[in-house]
This record gives structure tokens, C-alpha cells and sequence, in this order.
């Protein structure tokens, strides 16, 4: 991907969503010294979203369309690839927003709702293999690098953690 033809951009739902934050981050400081009310941190472009509408909450703040649509360009034609550059500065655009994006759903959740989406995440981090498939991503990565032509999978019984690089 580093030979293809550059395609990606900086979209401008991502500065802005930077430059707001960047405003409201003085606008934070100066109430910590008593220089204002501190705001809260609701997008401009959200202001008129009722918080209670689940569904609605992203509003136009965090509207990746765009910038899935420039990654996806990036990657559909092998031989009209665009660069590495691309992929990493547009992957971070639209994985940057969506964590804001999740951030600012849970801060105006329900206790309720929080605590099932908790306990669901938690349990399935119990009795999932989530922590095995990240032991083996570490452990792939290794083992690649060292040549290796093929990796044994690590989940050997049931939820066991059994690397086959060295931990250190």
C-alpha cells in the first residue's frame, strides 16, 4: 500500500469536532480559576438533540460517512490501492470520533443502562475468549517476525492463556 496513490484526507467533520473541543477545553480551564461557568460539553451541532433519544444522540457531531467512504476507497481495488498514510491517518479520523462518540453516550446514559451494558461486556469478557485472541495477536506477531510459516492457535482447552514466544 505504501506504492499506491494517495486518497486519503484530513475530513473536515474531524477538525471540527478537534477545534470545538479545543474551545471547550479553554473554556474548562478559565472556570477552574474562576474566569466563567463551566460549560457542558454538548456538540454544537448536537444542541438540539433531546439527550433522552437513544437512537439519535451521535446527531451530526460524529457523521463518519464521509471518511468510511474515503478508507473504503483506500482499500476496494488491490491495484489502485491508496497509501499506508491513508489508512492510518483515516482509521485514526473514524476511530477517534467513534470513541468520542461513546464516550458522550455513556455520560448520558441511564445508571440502569450503564450497568447492563457493563455486566453484558463483563461477562463476556469472562467466559469469552477476548483475552486469549489478544495473548495470540502479541504472540502471532512474534512468531511472524521471526519467520514463522505457520501459528498453532493458543486456546488449547477451555479460556487457557499459554503463549508459545517468550513472555517477559
Amino acid at each position: 500500500m505504501s506504492d499506491g496513490i494517495s486518497k486519503g484526507s484530513v475530513h473536515q467533520e474531524f477538525k471540527d469536532r478537534l477545534e470545538e473541543l479545543q474551545k471547550q477545553a479553554g473554556e474548562l480551564a478559565d472556570s477552574l480559576i474562576g474566569e466563567g461557568q463551566r460549560p457542558w460539553q454538548i456538540p454544537e451541532k448536537n444542541s438540539d438533540i433531546d439527550l433522552f433519544d437513544i437512537a439519535g444522540l451521535h446527531g451530526l457531531a460524529w457523521e463518519r460517512g464521509k471518511i468510511n467512504n474515503n478508507y473504503l476507497d483506500c482499500m476496494k481495488n488491490g491495484l489502485e490501492p491508496g497509501t499506508v498514510g491513508d489508512v492510518v491517518s483515516l482509521k485514526s479520523q473514524i476511530d477517534y470520533m467513534a470513541v468520542e462518540e461513546r464516550a458522550y453516550r455513556f455520560r448520558h446514559a441511564s445508571i440502569c443502562r450503564c450497568h447492563h451494558l457493563a455486566h453484558g461486556r463483563r461477562r463476556g469478557h469472562d467466559i469469552g475468549p477476548v483475552f486469549v485472541r489478544i495473548l495470540d495477536q502479541a504472540d502471532s506477531a512474534i512468531i511472524a517476525g521471526r519467520g514463522g510459516k505457520g501459528v498453532e492457535p493458543l486456546i488449547q482447552g477451555e479460556k487457557a492463556l499459554v503463549p508459545t514466544a517468550e513472555i517477559i
